[in-house]
């Protein structure tokens, strides 16, 4: 159960991480291209494990991993643009309720990957307590202005992640992670060349401070950091379940906001009140049945 206690620390390093990315989007860097681009960079530091276990495994397992990499791109592509429009706290929990059941979805049609039958239902608990982290009782709706991105981020995620679990049972880790960075850096790049985009993103930094940039660079590091944990994790245990357990990140994400939101009422764009609280933490206790029922 190595990869249990893992996967809790790097979703919460992904929880500061999306804080983060909110604040920088809404603050100084509203292109979500841009943060697309850097992602895709950033992963090109999975080379300095060629060394330590990468090969050519065959065309066909490459293309694999290569089309790995780029669907989780185009799933952080639609996740920033989601961002961009809607809160933190319930966009990402709307993707991370959708993503698992793609991922099972997936995984069904070409993994050889089976759960207990507790395990099935604590994912559906966990699942619950993302959606329920994220819908609007307010306005009685769970579709946000940014439902098509948030949809759409969670085919590919969900897409991604499956894929990437085959192709560590095809290659194992070290190769297997490596080659699906490389697809994710050739996606990035070829968004980069799609008119007006390597102008937003060689531009749009310019115009921030060393702060700003220090800060941007700060939440990708912790965002690479939590993707390698979870990678490394998917290798070891079944992706459905690492996949539904983001519903701890979202309770993360929810208590940060809680205490930012007390302390810097204007720095995210988070409405809290006291029905917002109850809900969030019947959702957060629907996580917690979900995490006793899978482990």
């Amino acid at each position: 159960m190595v990869w249990l206690f893992l996967v809790l620390f790097a979703y919460f390093l992904n929880a500061v991480s999306t804080l983060i990315s909110k604040w920088l989007l809404i603050k100084s860097i509203p292109e979500p291209v841009v943060f697309t681009f850097y992602i895709g960079v950033l992963n090109l530091i999975a080379l300095v494990l060629i060394p330590f276990g990468f090969y050519f495994p065959g065309f066909n397992y490459v293309l694999v991993a290569i089309f790995s990499g780029v669907f989780f791109g185009l799933g952080f592509y639609f996740l920033a643009r989601a961002l961009r429009i809607d809160q933190a706290s319930q966009v990402a929990p709307m993707v991370g309720g959708l993503q698992p059941i793609f991922v099972l979805l997936f995984a069904i049609w070409f993994l050889p990957e089976k759960l207990s039958q507790g395990q099935y239902v604590g994912v559906l608990f966990l699942v619950l307590g993302s959606l329920i982290m994220a819908y609007e009782f307010s306005r009685r709706r769970v579709f946000t202005e940014g439902m098509k991105d948030i949809i759409l981020s969670s085919v590919f995620f969900g897409l991604s992640y499956a894929l990437l679990k085959l192709v560590y049972l095809q290659q194992g880790f070290v190769s297997g992670f490596v080659w699906t960075r490389i697809g994710t850096f050739l996606l990035v790049i070829a968004l980069a060349a799609l008119p007006g985009n390597w102008h937003k993103i060689k531009n749009n930094l310019k115009g921030t401070g060393e702060k700003v940039k220090g800060i941007f660079v700060l939440a990708q590091i912790l965002g690479a950091a939590s993707f390698l944990i979870i990678a490394y994790a998917i290798s070891l245990g079944p992706v459905t379940v690492i996949n539904a357990m983001q519903g701890v990140q979202y309770a993360i994400l929810f208590l940060l906001v809680v205490v930012l939101a007390r302390r810097y009422p204007h720095l995210l764009d988070e409405p809290l009140s006291k029905k917002i609280i109850v809900q969030k933490s019947l959702a957060i206790g629907l996580i917690i049945i979900g995490l006793v029922l899978i482990i």
